[in-house]
């Protein structure tokens, strides 16, 4: 049992900025927030099934979803191996896509649209 107590921001944001990889293994869904800070902070994202939203961590596209403990293991082997595809690219676009900013200019156009009707 690993027990990590609450971190201060800037510690938080330095260690997340200067990782290689974040890694979800928790046995039910986690915070989004990290995932898309991960994701924000170009840090290659592995998880389990049931610990990540799969609609914001897709698998093999922004970043890897495995369905077993030993196929995450087998994956982390691989990232430190070199023998895997990164995704982090794909997961700032992703996480670009779905900031306030892009949100709410998307929402301005929807409500526009609706006065038009």
């Amino acid at each position: 049992l690993l027990f990590i107590e609450p971190l201060t921001n800037d510690l938080y944001s330095s260690l997340l900025y200067n990782a290689s990889i974040f890694v979800s293994c928790n046995s039910n869904y986690g915070n989004d927030i990290e995932v898309y800070e991960a994701m924000v902070s170009k840090t290659q994202i592995l998880a389990l099934k049931g610990s990540i939203f799969e609609d914001i961590a897709i698998d093999k596209e922004n970043s890897y979803v495995y369905n077993s403990f030993d196929a995450l293991i087998d994956g982390i082997d691989s990232f430190f191996n070199e023998r895997m595809e990164l995704t982090i690219e794909k997961a700032a676009q992703f996480c670009k896509k779905a900031s306030y900013k892009s949100i709410g200019v998307d929402l301005i156009k929807f409500y526009k649209e609706l006065e038009g009707e």
